[in-house]
């Protein structure tokens, strides 16, 4: 028995040192060479119980930090011009503070956190909300691939001035994020693509963040695709100064949203009247602001209005057409008999004329905009939606 212990005992007692906590106080590494050395200074250290910093002007890799599993303090990597992957921290599982990333501009994606499930508080690519939620950003940042272990964040996800990222891929596992959804000054960010898998958001959905006193919208932003699936956003949504933005469809579906609800300086958006929007504006849980968008969806009246027609669609029989829509302003309408009459987005009256099987509705001398065609027959009501180019 003891030839055995001598046999096996360093074995146990090397597996026993491996799975001990360590540096309490935590370490900063600001030199290649300190994280080379890593494994010989801290050998065995696999669970950090406190902050990890890497920051430092020669660092190219991480390949010295294989053995840490878990952090139990925040994790910041910024102001890394050399570095180009974060390899070496495959092995990490869980970060139980922040895991904030910013300032590393040779970083062209998150390979080497695949091992990655679980962010306990801030998840921040592209600013320290430890001081301010100023957007830095990973100028050569073009992917969040690496990420696809991650499923729950516990505070919030905070993705700003990544200029090259065009869409969210990376993050197609992530279920929930306990509080705020923030992205602004992502310059190429096309659509909200890798975000499918998300269904619940504790707090704030800011696309374009106002602060300080400045909103920070999503240049190329086209549309919301990726939030298809999400139905809670506990707090305040707020879609600001995304200038291409025009296609919120991904919000025609229920989504509970427990705050305020503001659409402003979208340039290009035409249309809000989706069911996420029109659920809310009927029974509001805030402040409601909209304002300095496209026409049709520039106030609140305007999108009630425009609410309202859609349920009027809904429920009438479609016996009529409309062609071409959207057009530059002449429509053609082919139907039965009945009294044609044109509103546009506020719901005031444009024009009126009675209809026998064909009419012409000519609306360029009118601004371009969203118009309803109401065609009123023995049967009933018939509404339909134009877009005057």
């Amino acid at each position: 028995m003891k030839n055995l212990f001598y046999l096996f005992g360093p074995l146990f007692l090397s597996l026993s040192l491996a799975a001990q906590p360590c540096l309490p106080d935590g370490i900063t590494f600001t030199t290649q060479q300190e994280i080379d050395d890593f494994p010989s200074m801290y050998s065995g250290c696999t669970e950090i119980e406190g902050n990890v910093e890497i920051v430092g002007a020669d660092i190219t890799n991480l390949n010295g930090l294989a053995g840490i599993t878990s952090i139990k303090g925040n994790f910041k990597i910024h102001d890394n011009a050399l570095l180009e992957s974060l390899a070496g921290m495959d092995n990490l599982t869980a970060v139980e503070g922040s895991l904030m990333l910013w300032g590393n501009n040779g970083l062209v994606n998150l390979h080497g956190l695949e091992g990655l499930t679980t962010v306990q508080h801030h998840l921040a690519i592209g600013s320290n909300p430890d001081t301010c939620l100023c957007p830095v950003g990973n100028y050569a940042l073009t992917s969040l691939s690496g990420l696809e272990g991650l499923t729950f964040v516990g505070c919030c996800l905070y993705i700003q001035k990544n200029i090259l990222l065009s869409d969210l891929s990376g993050l197609d596992n992530l279920v929930t994020v306990g509080g705020d959804l923030m992205l602004g000054d992502n310059t190429m960010l096309s659509s909200m693509t890798g975000l499918e898998g998300l269904t619940s958001i504790g707090g704030t959905l800011s696309i374009g963040i106002y602060t300080p006193e400045i909103p920070h919208g999503n240049a190329n932003l086209l549309n919301l695709n990726g939030l298809d699936n999400v139905t809670s956003i506990g707090g305040n949504f707020s879609v600001l100064r995304n200038l291409l933005l025009n296609d919120i469809s991904a919000l025609n579906h229920a989504i509970s949203i427990g705050g305020d609800l503001t659409i402003g300086q979208n340039s290009a958006l035409p249309e809000c009247a989706v069911e996420a929007i029109c659920d809310y504006l009927s029974t509001p849980n805030g402040v409601v602001d909209i304002q300095s968008n496209a026409t049709g969806c520039n106030s609140s009246m305007e999108v009630e209005t425009a609410c309202t027609v859609n349920v009027e669609e809904d429920l009438s029989a479609q016996t009529w057409v409309v062609f071409p829509n959207p057009s530059a302003g002449i429509f053609v309408v082919k139907g039965g008999e009945g009294i044609l009459t044109v509103r546009d987005a506020t719901g005031q009256q444009v024009q009126v004329q009675a209809i026998k099987n064909e009419a012409q509705v000519d609306l360029t001398n009118h601004p371009a905009g969203v118009y309803f065609l109401e065609v009123r027959t023995d049967i009933g009501l018939e509404v339909k939606k134009v877009l005057r180019r």
